[in-house]
């Protein structure tokens, strides 16, 4: 109700009644927070955030059950009462630093390399690894996993040799291009269509929001 009162206001040029801005609350992954959404937060003044981190499969969900106003998700069907709209996808380079692939996989992406290196996930929701391992080998291995909840401190843990993670191409290319981080097998990124979407009844509040958050994802991540 504040935001529809301060959108209202601001298109009749009146001044806001309320001594403080609205509140709006989003669900997202931590890599798309950090690699698109934060840039659209900047660029929208006069309202303020909570930021829900979720799996991509998951934050959906938080729509669906009412406690935010808007989510960034990768399932395309719109949640009852939203709108839905297709953003870019987001590119996944199983990375790892040179050090690590020299001791865990010097024969290259075998079943006992994967199942014995340490790997990096989100959390226990995180289902990237697994999938861009049944694509290499046509089958799932449990992997032995170190858990950070953390898009920086993701890529922090694979430069620092942790372990090998499913690393957004967009925050680590610098690190690709100096070889700090090496993917395991360049050919095959894995790329996650991602979906914004929000509730139809503050849709137009959330406008210019929505625009900022089609445009950072225009220029940080790759047309699906």
């Amino acid at each position: 109700m504040a935001l529809l009162e301060a959108t209202l206001c601001k298109d009749l040029g009146l001044p806001n009644a309320s001594p403080t801005p609205p509140y709006i609350k989003i669900a997202t992954n931590a890599d798309s927070l950090a690699s698109c959404l934060m840039p659209a937060l900047v660029a929208s003044e006069g309202v303020m955030y909570e930021l829900i981190v979720d799996d991509q499969e998951h934050s959906a969900e938080w729509l669906r059950r009412g406690e935010v106003q808007a989510a960034i998700t990768s399932h395309s069907t719109a949640i009852q009462g939203s709108d839905s709209a297709s953003l870019e996808s987001l590119r996944y380079i199983a990375s790892a630093s040179p050090e690590f692939i020299k001791r865990w996989c010097p024969q290259g992406i075998t079943d006992e390399a994967i199942r014995t290196a340490p790997a990096l996930l989100d959390s226990h929701k995180d289902k990237l690894q697994r999938e861009w391992v049944h694509r290499q080998l046509g089958h799932n291995i449990t992997t032995q996993n170190h858990k950070i909840p953390s898009a920086r401190g993701f890529v922090d843990a694979a430069l620092l040799g942790m372990g090998c993670g499913m690393n957004p191409e967009v925050l680590i290319r610098g690190h690709l291009t100096q070889g700090r981080l090496v993917a395991l097998d360049p050919a095959t990124p894995l790329d996650i269509p991602l979906f914004w979407q929000v509730n139809r009844r503050v849709a137009p509040a959330l406008a210019p929001l929505t625009k900022a958050v089609k445009l950072a994802a225009a220029k940080a991540l790759l047309p699906p």
